[in-house]
């Protein structure tokens, strides 16, 4: 029982120190793949970039990181999640013309996924105030990083 507690904390350690920020280690881009229904099939892949996210279908938003709070309310409880804003607030039209919101999106919110021990989930906000909950998201999607070597659909933004 112990060693499961021990496995657990140095995974949410890890995790940690992944997520200073959207940018790998060598400073490059991340390629993220649809790992939940409706990032396949609204957002299909990602790059994120330390000051945007581009879609599959090459729509993007200007992003900066705001802050990184320990207390972001989820289904599953607390946790760590790394919060961004959108410079120009938007909803941009998406694969088979959905939109990532519905209305104008003003920040994203990182947190460690609940899909699988890699994955992430991108929450949506449409109001012009820090998020605290994914309860007031409106929209949710999963991703999981996809290895440099895989190929991607799309250049990196410019």
């Amino acid at each position: 029982m112990h060693h499961n507690i021990i496995l657990k904390l140095l995974g949410s350690m890890a995790w940690m120190l992944m997520w200073p920020s959207l940018v790998s280690a060598d400073g490059q881009s991340e390629h993220w793949g649809p790992i939940s229904k409706t990032a396949q099939s609204i957002t299909g892949k990602v790059l994120f970039s330390s000051n945007r996210i581009q879609f599959e279908n090459k729509a993007y938003l200007d992003i900066s990181f705001d802050r990184t709070v320990s207390d972001f309310d989820t289904d599953v409880g607390t946790v760590l999640a790394w919060i961004y804003q959108v410079q120009r607030p938007a909803d941009p039209k998406l694969l088979r013309g959905n939109r990532l919101c519905g209305e104008a999106v003003h920040y994203l919110v990182l947190t460690k996924g609940d899909l699988s021990e890699r994955s992430i989930q991108l929450g949506v906000f449409a109001k012009d105030e820090i998020p605290r909950s994914e309860k007031t998201a409106c929209a949710t999607y999963f991703y999981e990083r996809i290895p440099p070597k895989s190929g991607f659909p799309f250049d990196s933004p410019s």
